[in-house]
């Protein structure tokens, strides 16, 4: 994707860097779908850089990812993810990045 000029510098370290950190705190999830959620998060940080806003999930949709039993674990490693983050990401990209989460740690 840096390659391609898809995602900035900025970008790519701050996926690898969250890279090693999942890696680190859930060493258990799949491979695969750790990869796609780091893919999600780099695209997520070079739109929030470019300022191109994604719509909001409906309020059901975010009920649902809060109501999921991996939320906690999300949110766990959501304030890693943030603290090291190059952008301020807004609500309606945290909410598909916190889906995304909850689905890599099932």
């Amino acid at each position: 994707m840096l390659g391609g000029g898809v995602i900035s510098r900025t970008t790519a370290d701050y996926a690898l860097t969250s890279a090693r950190i999942l890696a680190l705190l859930h060493p258990e999830a799949d491979a695969e779908r750790a990869a796609g959620f780091i893919t999600h998060l780099a695209l997520a940080a070079e739109r929030v850089l470019r300022q191109n806003a994604v719509e909001p999930m409906t309020r059901e949709a975010w009920q649902q990812v809060k109501n999921s039993p991996e939320y906690v674990a999300a949110l766990r490693l959501w304030d890693k993810l943030e603290e090291i983050s190059p952008v301020s990401f807004p609500a309606s990209e945290r909410e598909y990045l916190f889906l995304y989460m909850c689905m890599m740690l099932e």
